[in-house]
């Protein structure tokens, strides 16, 4: 099996803290259980504790259950409503996971967790519970280092990209330039310093910069945070997506929960809630209701307001995202 497909096949889920890059978690529940685990611990919740955040950094920061996602089908054949939950934590390899889809081994899914972030073009990746990735990496070429009890390995410089990749697909670009790995974790990256600040992260973590955010959005399988410059909002954002059973249906419905930093929830509850009932996407002319469905909007605690829907169109929040029309739905 080439090494590219070995390192995917052997992504595992290993919830792990800032303090200690290998420390088991909590598992994560069934995907279609209405069971609601406490934010602290969820793999979400796990995974903010890992991510490190500047004070001045822009951008966004990614969360995949890769497993979860897997049974929901996210990575098969044709569309699904969790199909945005299975990318988010893939950041910048996410064209590289598709081009994968399809040849990859039976069970290459199995526990697998994913969480990226980084402004480009200074992306990292982080994989945990990784089945001895030592082995995997073991005939990768590159400088090779002791670096918080695992090994780095620098392959190229900063940003630098090989179209003649011999261990990787090219496609791969420079985001495997640096990778860190330890009994059960692989850190990739770009650049060396981004690298190594994942792997000893510090104490202020997404965590820390987002408090209140892992409650808010819940057991979500996957989720992205972007701060309020680059999603061009009033406040900070956390999109996730979860997986719910609707009465007397069988297959698990996509809960789609959008959260918004404001310093006046109660007023922004209000107006946010008028804004869904009479208004409309400015990109599309769709009214709220169209996209959303029957959203509800509440104060989520610590400064948080949750607008959440188990009846949107697929993807709905993140397409207005993208489109840069949360704006006109929040301020």
């Amino acid at each position: 099996m080439p090494l590219a497909l070995v390192l995917i096949a052997t992504f595992a889920l290993a919830g792990c803290t800032a303090a200690g890059p290998t420390d088991e978690g909590d598992a994560p529940s069934d995907p279609g259980s209405t069971d609601a685990p406490d934010a602290v611990s969820t793999p979400l919740a796990v995974a903010l504790e890992q991510m490190p955040v500047d004070d001045g950094e822009r951008g966004s920061l990614g969360f995949s259950d890769v497993h979860r996602a897997a049974q929901l089908g996210v990575y098969e054949s044709g569309a699904s409503p969790f199909s945005s939950a299975g990318l988010f934590g893939f950041g910048s390899l996410g064209p590289y996971f598709l081009l994968l889809e399809g040849i990859l081994p039976d069970d290459a899914l199995e526990n697998a967790r994913a969480s990226s972030g980084g402004v480009a073009p200074d992306g990292v990746v982080r994989f945990d519970g990784v089945a001895d990735p030592g082995a995997s990496l073991a005939e990768v070429a590159g400088d090779r280092s002791e670096l918080a009890g695992g090994t780095l390995i620098v392959r190229r410089d900063d940003y630098e990209i090989d179209f003649n990749e011999s261990d990787f697909p090219a496609q791969v670009l420079a985001n495997l330039n640096v990778i860190w790995f330890d009994d059960s974790t692989i850190i990739t990256g770009t650049a060396r310093a981004n690298v190594e600040r994942w792997v000893t992260p510090g104490a202020q973590t997404a965590a820390s910069a987002f408090p209140g955010l892992a409650a808010c959005l819940g057991d979500a399988i996957g989720a992205t945070i972007v701060s309020a410059d680059a999603a061009r909002t009033s406040g900070d954002i956390g999109i996730g997506v979860a997986a719910g059973e609707s009465a007397g249906e069988s297959e698990a419905t996509a809960i789609q929960t959008l959260c918004v930093r404001s310093d006046d929830p109660a007023r922004a509850v209000d107006r946010i809630t008028a804004t869904i009932a009479n208004g409309a996407d400015p990109l599309r002319g769709l009214p709220w209701p169209e996209l959303l469905g029957d959203a509800e909007v509440d104060d989520a605690g610590d400064g948080w307001v949750r607008v959440r829907s188990d009846d949107a169109r697929p993807n709905a929040l993140v397409s207005v995202l993208q489109q840069g029309g949360l704006g006109a739905l929040l301020d």
